[in-house]
């Protein structure tokens, strides 16, 4: 019942004062009811000792509470709002961390997949997808960090990161240093080849660094998806990769322009 919900919320206390079954309750109710509250408790939440299954529904809260959601292309001089999502950067768990880069990398919808151990405690799912800023035609796709990132942040040496985590984190290694190593992305990918997130962060590392030597890889991706009819992927691609100057990245323009067609590519 809603109105006695509501009541429940607003005595809630923030702070310590519940246990983790009630925490677990209080966050789902207050992301419903009260989402300035629920940041607050849930900040708080992410912090402490609580349980995994506390501070891992507190993250995913918190990654909820953002105003908007924006694409996270445009020209390398602006960047997108992740303030909640590089806080959650700072645990030091690594269940957390990869979902916090994850969601970075691709918006909310990383965040309706089912956590282990939150069956009972579905947050609400909230649309908080603003206007894209778009691609004017012509040009391409280029990707930044997000405001208050900063490249040491990256280092995890305190978070035992496993495949995946270690793969995002390449990914964003990337948009700081062309010279990053992209081998933990590399390999991931190699692990994972019919994963579309994993393919996008491949094509976007490579770009970011311009690294010719691995648009074998990309083409590889390109390939993957030729025969399918949805070409919006591979205008991704196409226009992603664009900024590359290398003989490799030329070539392999050149013959998605031929397969795909210039016009369709246009069209996304």
């Amino acid at each position: 019942n809603e109105k006695y919900a509501a009541q429940f919320v607003a005595r809630v206390p923030a702070d310590e004062k519940l246990g983790d079954n009630g925490a677990l309750l209080a966050l789902a109710l207050l992301n419903h009811f009260d989402q300035p509250k629920a940041k607050q408790l849930a900040t708080k939440f992410l912090g402490s000792d609580r349980s995994d299954e506390v501070r891992h529904l507190a993250a995913r809260v918190l990654l909820r509470t953002e105003k908007y959601i924006t694409s996270q292309w445009g020209d390398r001089t602006a960047s997108t709002d992740r303030s909640h999502a590089v806080e959650v950067l700072k645990s030091t768990n690594p269940v957390q961390v990869t979902l916090a880069m994850k969601y970075i990398a691709f918006g909310e919808n990383v965040l309706n997949a089912d956590q282990e151990g939150e069956e009972n405690f579905r947050i609400a799912e909230h649309n908080y997808y603003g206007s894209s800023p778009g691609r004017k035609e012509g040009t391409a796709k280029l990707f930044n960090p997000p405001k208050g990132m900063t490249e040491a942040m990256l280092d995890f040496k305190d978070v035992q990161l496993d495949a995946e985590g270690k793969a995002y984190a390449s990914y964003f290694r990337a948009l700081f240093d062309e010279k990053a190593d992209l081998k933990d992305l590399i390999d991931y990918y190699k692990q994972h080849p019919e994963n579309t997130q994993t393919n996008k962060l491949v094509y976007r590392a490579v770009a970011a660094t311009n690294n010719d030597d691995l648009v074998g890889v990309v083409e590889k991706i390109f390939d993957f998806n030729l025969d399918d009819d949805d070409k919006s992927e591979h205008a991704d691609l196409y226009w992603t990769i664009r900024p590359m100057d290398g003989d490799n990245a030329l070539k392999l323009r050149k013959r998605i322009r031929v397969k795909v067609g210039t016009g369709t590519l246009n069209q996304y």
